[in-house]
């Protein structure tokens, strides 16, 4: 037996799977440089944002799925033969 969570969007309300909602913490940090003085962060807001606002706001990027592979990086030879090539032709 399992069992299904589903979260509301704090962004979008939109209900969404556990697996298909992403947390979002911000925190103020003090900005102490010196090594004497202590530096403290303080958390100020969380929210639960689904991927799709994620993408939105630009704090996710999802991986992509390519089925072809990528190509080889063109060499300094390939590009030599090539400029060859049309100056001939």
């Amino acid at each position: 037996m399992s069992v299904t969570t589903t979260i509301k969007c704090d962004r979008c309300h939109k209900e969404v799977k556990n697996t298909e909602i992403k947390s979002i913490n911000i925190n103020v940090a003090d900005g102490a440089n010196n090594r004497y003085e202590p530096s403290y962060s303080y958390p100020v807001k969380h929210a639960d944002w689904c991927i799709d606002c994620c993408v939105e706001m630009q704090v996710y990027s999802p991986k992509k799925k390519t089925d072809e592979p990528t190509p080889p990086p063109i060499t300094i030879e390939d590009l030599v033969r090539e400029i060859v090539r049309e100056e001939t032709s």
